[in-house]
């Protein structure tokens, strides 16, 4: 993973995190609840969700 840690809160729309995703030029994105991390969302699942 990229370092500093790039993250995106859990509640935050799906096209915010394909925005940072593809701004920061990164694969992986932290998904944080309450300042801890609550999963990893992949360049891969957005594709998948987006072409739903």
């Amino acid at each position: 993973m990229s370092s500093p840690l790039i993250t995106i809160n859990h509640n935050e729309p799906i096209s915010s995190a394909a925005e940072r995703i593809t701004s920061k030029k990164i694969r992986k994105l932290a998904v944080t609840e309450n300042g801890k991390i609550v999963g990893i969302l992949t360049s891969t699942d957005l594709v998948t969700q987006l072409t739903k």
